[in-house]
């Protein structure tokens, strides 16, 4: 073997080497800093995890099987696992990128495939979900994506939102200013939240089978099928778009009359000539004006 060659090898070996020895250092800085945050969340929940892994090449941590049971507050002396079973189970969490800015997280890319979630301990939700034919577990996926601008008080998020099996899929652009998340200030967003000011959002909405759920269920109500049904509506809505002088006003009816011909996809986008604080839209009494306002286009 030439010289050449073992040094190749060698040069090998030492990239593995350090390769694996960067990655097993990550690995265990990642899982300080989880095992940190579990720690602050002691006291609401129970949170096990079976591993934490980091991906070198965009430096994601991956942390698999994770299950979260609630703390039950209501019990006397100390918090106690709650025994009903409502723990959750997310098969993984896969954090891209985070950034703290005075203890607070300014950008948060992470993803939560698989998370299972009970029909039966979702509340008034799962009463409804009952009602569309969803009985057992819901798999959902969510994806968060956001920045915070801490001295400006501005949030935008970007392509956020949740996907279920057979249920359907939401995702949420958002670019929102005037709400301050500092933690000392967070109490009080319920006081200031008129003062939001929106600057433009849009929400897209891939169906999945729940209208269809939906659209059955009302015909149910009214005892008749679900084609005459949607064929009622269909006819309202046109006669509404005949009706209708607006041209703007006519289009958004066209496209909801599209969706519910044929639902699969859709979407809202409002753009604003400038930005609107929540308490005036909040404060329009008619839908017409309320789209106007946000310049609503529906795809």
């Amino acid at each position: 073997m030439g010289k050449k060659q073992l040094l190749a090898i060698g040069i090998c070996a030492i990239l593995t080497a350090v390769y694996f020895g960067i990655k097993i250092y990550t690995v265990n800085i990642a899982k300080i800093e989880v095992n940190k945050v579990i720690a602050n969340l002691s006291d609401v929940a129970d949170i096990k995890y079976e591993n934490v892994d980091v991906n070198l090449f965009n430096m994601s941590v991956i942390i698999s099987d994770i299950l979260i049971s609630p703390i039950d507050t209501n019990s006397i002396g100390t918090n106690s696992i709650d025994k009903t079973d409502n723990t959750m189970k997310i098969k993984e969490i896969i954090i891209y990128d985070i950034t703290y800015n005075r203890n607070m997280p300014v950008l948060l890319s992470v993803m939560c495939r698989e998370i299972e979630l009970s029909v039966e301990h979702l509340g008034e939700m799962g009463k409804k979900l009952n009602t569309l034919g969803y009985n057992d577990k819901i798999t959902t996926d969510l994806f968060v994506n956001y920045t915070y601008d801490l001295e400006k008080n501005e949030l935008n998020i970007k392509n956020s939102g949740i996907k279920a099996k057979n249920v359907g899929e939401i995702i949420i652009n958002l670019n929102i200013s005037d709400i301050n998340l500092a933690p000392e200030a967070i109490i009080g967003i319920f006081f200031t939240f008129p003062q939001i000011m929106l600057h433009n959002a849009k929400v897209e909405y891939k169906d999945d089978s729940l209208f269809e759920r939906f659209l059955k269920l009302t015909a149910d109500k009214e005892h008749i099928n679900v084609t005459d049904f949607k064929n009622f509506i269909i006819t309202k809505i046109k006669q509404d778009i005949k009706q209708e002088n607006d041209t703007f006003i006519r289009t958004v009816l066209s496209k909801i009359e599209n969706f519910i011909e044929d639902p699969d996809e859709l979407s809202i986008t409002a753009y604003p000539a400038s930005p609107v604080s929540i308490s005036s839209i909040l404060s329009v009494n008619s839908p017409k004006d309320c789209i106007k306002m946000l310049n609503l286009q529906i795809q």
